[in-house]
């Protein structure tokens, strides 16, 4: 076990250091002009080095030394658990500045809700995590004001691209996500300041719901939001010529929930199938998670459906690049395991 932990903790910031490498001396991006700017300039960019390739493999075992920290932290020492966590926070919050992004840290959020809930630490240790809990929060305090601060910076960035401040930027922002202010809103004149950059994120976090709503509305449905990730990776594997048309809100950068993702493309039959399949899949996740050892395999259907689940009033959690990686971060400690000491990874036990 501590194998694995200090697997998660070097892997990840070997990748994050890989991967700073590619961007800076190998493509040359430029990070004093804004974590935002530099992702356009980083976004125009073609191809990617062996470092590169390398460092987003690993970077991604970040998610894995979080689910390590929640569900067998108890089985290593204090400092170990620190050190693993540090670790992985750098990853994920070093990925996410060297991206100009933020969906790493919303996965990352995502991954520490899995581990909590198929941890199955013996009661009696259980006891003694719940009496330590006041460190936990402690601990959940400072990465979400770390989160915070970090997602303000992204905004202020984008704002200052623009040349507007944050009020512009917010009104500009939710309008383009087909958010409209209401008449209460009006009524009393607008909010104070500083309010403006949690209304922001508030709303680019609840925006899915508001296209699902006008996806409703809508009678001519172009592209696909089910199918055009997955036609992504045939076309970069060359089985397709090239992708499926996206969706009608992409074109402004506004996704949409996953019921709403189903009913774009299917309507109410897509939202049924959505329902079922996704129950199905929890019901299996609950079942492998509570009885006998977990391997990759059960550990992969669990990370889907959960975060599928959870992620669900949001966002399609296939959407994410990133959540194939993450799965395969687990992958690749079971490949671990199996060369080092001869024997499969069990996740949960």
């Amino acid at each position: 076990m501590v194998a694995n932990f200090k697997l998660a903790a070097y892997g990840s910031l070997s990748g994050i250091l890989m991967m700073s490498y590619d961007r800076v001396f190998i493509r040359g991006i430029d990070y004093t002009q804004g974590l935002r700017a530099s992702r356009y300039e980083w976004l125009d960019t073609t191809g990617g080095s062996l470092s590169s390739i390398l460092g987003n493999l690993l970077v991604h075992l970040a998610y894995y030394g979080i689910f390590l920290c929640v569900a067998h932290g108890y089985k290593v020492t204090k400092n170990m658990r620190y050190f693993v966590m540090l670790s992985s926070l750098v990853g994920i919050f070093g990925h996410a500045a060297l991206n100009g992004g933020r969906s790493n840290i919303l996965l990352a959020i995502v991954i520490f809700i899995i581990a909590r809930v198929v941890r199955r630490a013996p009661k009696e240790i259980e006891s003694r995590i719940v009496k330590r809990s006041r460190w936990a929060w402690l601990s959940g305090l400072i990465i979400l004001v770390i989160a915070v601060r970090y997602v303000a910076y992204i905004i202020q960035s984008s704002a200052d691209i623009g040349g507007v401040d944050l009020k512009t930027i917010t009104y500009l922002g939710i309008d383009m996500l087909y958010g409209k202010e209401t008449d209460f809103f009006h009524k009393i004149g607008g909010v104070n300041e500083s309010l403006y950059f949690p209304i922001y994120a508030l709303a680019y976090l609840y925006h899915g719901n508001w296209t699902s709503q006008i996806a409703f509305a809508i009678s001519q449905r172009p592209g696909s939001y089910v199918f055009f990730p997955i036609s992504v990776i045939l076309n970069n594997m060359g089985i397709l010529d090239k992708p499926l048309e996206p969706g009608y809100f992409s074109d402004v950068g506004a996704f949409i929930s996953l019921p709403g993702a189903f009913f774009y493309d299917f309507s109410w039959v897509g939202v049924v199938v959505l329902s079922t399949l996704l129950g199905f899949l929890v019901g299996l996740s609950i079942l492998f998670a509570g009885a006998g050892r977990v391997g990759s395999i059960k550990m992969a259907v669990i990370l889907y459906a959960l975060y599928m689940t959870i992620l669900a009033p949001i966002v399609p959690g296939y959407g994410f690049a990133y959540l194939n990686f993450i799965v395969f971060a687990f992958v690749m400690a079971d490949f671990f395991n199996s060369i080092i000491y001869g024997r499969r990874t069990c996740f949960l036990s």
